[in-house]
């Protein structure tokens, strides 16, 4: 500001025109420092309450549908009655609904997968008089004579054979039969594969 300007203003004395030059200066700095903290506390805010609104706003998720799976968990109540069962228990399931013969479970194994694997041979005995596929695939390209050599069901494993399982089959991991029954030291039910196999017996011609 011009201090002559000031002072050459009829009535105002040099010692007013600095009093009011610095009351000006003054004022303007306060009334500058005061716009200055209002946008800066504008702008160190803003963040925060645009994450305040990001976090109220429901979360949108893609449709799925609301169909349930065939048999959620560790499946239907056949797959337990056939993993540990008797052939009275899975009888009754069967009566009360034939369909759940060749029901999956998530890993793809029917129920005569899991009864291949139970030290009691009356499941399988249910699920072979009922129809049951015996060359069943489960999700890794097991059968149900894979299974039973797994667990060592050296019975199992014949009475499979009989119903028309292929000991030939292979998993989806090119294992047949008799390389499963090898690796769990099955040596019982490897012997009676191979001599299904080296004598080329058939259901219909059993050995």
């Amino acid at each position: 500001m011009n201090t002559d300007l000031l002072t050459s203003m009829p009535g105002l004395t040099a010692p007013a025109a600095r009093h009011g030059l610095v009351a000006g200066l003054r004022a303007g700095l306060v009334t500058g420092l005061a716009l200055g903290l209002t946008v800066w506390l504008t702008l160190a805010h803003a963040p925060a309450h645009a994450q305040a609104q990001a976090q109220a706003a429901p979360a949108t998720t893609p449709a799925t549908s609301s169909a349930p799976a065939v048999g959620t968990g560790t499946g239907l109540p056949i797959h337990e009655v056939a993993s540990t069962g008797t052939r009275q228990a899975l009888e009754q399931l069967l009566r009360a609904d034939p369909r759940q013969r060749d029901a999956r479970n998530p890993l793809g194994a029917t129920p005569l997968h899991l009864a291949a694997t139970n030290a009691d041979p009356g499941a399988l005995q249910a699920l072979v008089a009922a129809g049951a596929n015996p060359n069943a695939r489960d999700g890794e390209g097991r059968t149900p004579l894979h299974m039973a050599a797994f667990s060592t069901r050296t019975a199992n494993a014949k009475l499979l054979l009989r119903a028309g399982a292929d000991p030939l089959l292979k998993t989806d991991a090119g294992r047949d039969v008799l390389s499963m029954a090898r690796r769990v030291r099955a040596d019982e039910l490897a012997g009676e594969v191979s001599l299904w196999i080296l004598k080329g017996c058939t259901p219909a011609k059993p050995c």
